[in-house]
């Protein structure tokens, strides 16, 4: 599978301009203002009605940013910036850099304990905070350093460019991250970095100074970056759009309003695009990256878009931006329950490689790992993540390890499978949690899946399943482990399903598994058959074995359901019939558990048994007495 021919029929718009690779020695503020000077009265930004020039903004940026030179800020120490989404929060970024200093957005929306953390690693030189924020800008300096208000009236500071002499190596911002464990991390990159990865997009996706480019999420995802400096360097125009304000149920009216070109974000953002059956004549481009792609969004977007625009699935991650672009229109059709995120782009090589750092043949998965001279430059106050992370190869090519799980195909096409956080140890057995969603979203009633651990008051880790149906759809555990059974060993299948109205999601829209509820122990769950009390003395002790072994309540054993519906694994199935063994004075092997699978079936199957468990056990040691007087006899005679 392959997009060559979705890239052959792809045509940029007629204004595109190639951004020249010698473009990328300056700064940002450089870029900027040449975009100025050749298009002052061009519309730069729109936001809820409001339009400003590229004259207007940048006459604002450098008002801001003489405000923050006041302040003797030092060089090299960043400006965090709490801003709400709109123009004051472009003003204040490019301000920044105008200054010849690095930004860093700060999202008051996460955790406070997680907000207090990224400030003591940052330690701003100052905070630029609009009026919504400042009592929390205020509240985290806690007087360490100056809060500016950037909606105050400067228009008796000069507007004319300040021109400073800013190094394409300066670093030009620090973006924090959570990653698997939950503590912030700042990845600084330089100014050559993010030119260069304007360049990657504007070259591979025809960006034109026609767009207009959708910004539908906070400033602290580094995705942003690549929309508001992509249109802004390229004389187009940026739409901000406050998901949080305005809500996910009026974007498709406002893009169609706004008449986007160019909508970009993560995949469970663009789903409530289609979602409101608008029509988008204008919209020739939608980009998705920063989390995973299904098939199902690619049947969303080939129903509910016109034949003249592209999906693109992309690869790329705050630590190196883009890496991989896979095209997709309506007629392309793809194999597997999996999206590529495609072929490289100019200066990231990407291969997959093992733990000992060699490539791995095609197929094979592997850690995704990069080179490039257009790598982040580290992590901020954290030498030896950097170097753990980072690797120098040659004078100007260096390697990520991005903890990304892929594999490549023959002629070089990458699939992404999750992270190597993701895979975990079950019984002993590697799981790759990724892979079993995977083959859940396959599962027709199924509109999205994730899979996790969860350990039992036993201390045992299990898989759970995060179910979210279609509409209509019952949650039946009978029927999502009937499908599973067939399709995954028994340590890939979950134990324990929960049904949600949608996953949990971050600030930027990425699904959020630290938001995941926990199982409610003891619950029965949602079973195809109904249930069914025990009526004998055999019934009840079977069944409050198996609420023992299940950690189930005992009114939810019945004796028509299966004890793999229940929640049974191969761990639980030996605990259980050991106990069982042990009850009755019998020995019946595991397996007697999978072939009888409810109460009723295992009580049928030993009473058909032709020897009862008491004269087994007599028989049992009867034969070990007479195995005993045969030793002794033995030894006596030699």
């Amino acid at each position: 599978m392959n997009d060559t021919g979705v890239r052959q029929k792809y045509r940029f718009p007629p204004s595109f301009e190639e951004f020249p690779k010698k473009a990328i020695e300056q700064s940002i503020p450089q870029s900027f203002e040449q975009q100025v000077r050749l298009r002052p009265d061009r519309r730069a930004v729109k936001f809820r009605g409001r339009w400003v020039t590229y004259e207007e903004l940048n006459k604002a940026a450098n008002r801001l940013a003489r405000t923050l030179l006041q302040s003797n800020p030092r060089q090299g120490m960043p400006i965090a910036i709490l801003v709400e989404q709109g123009i004051t929060l472009i003003v204040a970024i490019l301000a920044v850099l105008k200054a010849g200093l690095s930004y860093a957005p700060v999202d008051r929306r996460q955790p406070k304990a997680f907000l207090a953390k990224t400030f003591a690693d940052l330690q701003p030189d100052a905070i630029i905070a609009d009026l919504h924020n400042f009592d929390t800008a205020e509240a985290l300096a806690h007087g360490s350093c100056p809060v500016f208000n950037p909606e105050a009236d400067m228009i008796n500071l000069c507007g004319e460019n300040l021109e400073l002499p800013i190094s394409s190596d300066a670093a030009a911002y620090i973006f924090y991250t959570s990653g698997s464990t939950g503590e912030p991390k700042g990845v600084i990159d330089s100014h050559r970095n993010v030119l260069h990865n304007v360049m990657r997009y504007t070259n591979s996706l025809g960006f034109s100074p026609e767009d207009r480019m959708s910004l539908v999420q906070h400033s602290s995802f580094s995705g942003t970056v690549s929309t508001l400096f992509g249109a802004l360097l390229n004389g187009a125009a940026v739409f901000p759009f406050d998901l949080e304000r305005d809500g996910l149920n009026t974007m498709a009216a406002w893009a169609q309003r706004e008449r986007i070109t160019i909508f970009h974000s993560v995949p469970s953002i663009f789903r409530q695009l289609a979602a409101n059956h608008e029509s988008f004549p204008e919209l020739r481009l939608i980009r998705l990256e920063g989390d995973k792609a299904t098939t199902r969004d690619i049947k969303i977007f080939q129903e509910a878009f016109t034949d003249s625009c592209i999906l693109v699935n992309g690869l790329g991650a705050t630590e190196c931006g883009l890496l991989r672009q896979f095209f997709i229109d309506k007629d392309i059709s793809l194999a597997g329950s999996g999206v590529p995120v495609g072929y490289c782009v100019e200066g990231m090589a990407v291969q997959v490689e093992d733990a000992f750092g060699n490539e791995v043949p095609a197929g094979t998965i592997g850690e995704i790992v990069v080179r490039s001279p257009y790598l982040a430059l580290g992590y901020w106050q954290k030498p030896e993540l950097t170097a753990a992370k980072f690797e120098q190869e040659r004078s100007s090519v260096r390697t990520y390890r991005t903890g990304d799980m892929g594999a490549m195909s023959p002629d070089g096409c990458l699939e992404h499978l999750g992270r190597i956080d993701f895979r975990t140890k079950i019984r002993g057995n590697n799981v790759d949690m990724a892979g079993v969603e995977q083959v859940i979203l396959e599962f027709e009633p199924v509109e999205d899946a994730l899979v996790h651990t969860y350990i039992d008051r036993a201390g045992e880790q299990h898989l759970i399943a995060y179910l979210v149906l279609k509409d209509g759809v019952e949650p039946m555990v009978s029927d999502i482990r009937k499908y599973l059974e067939v399709r995954l060993s028994s340590q890939m299948i979950p134990s324990a399903y929960v049904f949600l109205e949608q996953l949990p999601l971050t600030t930027d829209g990425k699904v959020d598994r630290h938001g995941l509820p926990h199982p409610i122990v003891g619950a029965r769950p949602f079973l195809r058959t109904q249930y069914v009390a025990p009526e004998t003395p055999m019934e009840s002790m079977l069944a409050g074995l198996w609420a023992e072994g299940l950690e189930l309540e005992l009114k939810h054993i019945g004796v028509l359901d299966s004890f793999f519906d229940l929640g049974g694994e191969s761990l639980r199935a030996t605990k259980v019939v050991a106990r069982v063994n042990k009850r009755l004075g019998i020995e019946i092997p595991v397996s007697v558990l999978f072939e009888h699978r409810t109460i009723r079936s295992l009580i049928a199957y030993l009473d058909d048994s032709s020897v009862s468990g008491t004269d087994r056990l007599a028989r049992a040691s009867e034969r070990a007495a007479k195995q005993r007087a045969l030793l002794a006899r033995l030894t006596q005679e030699n």
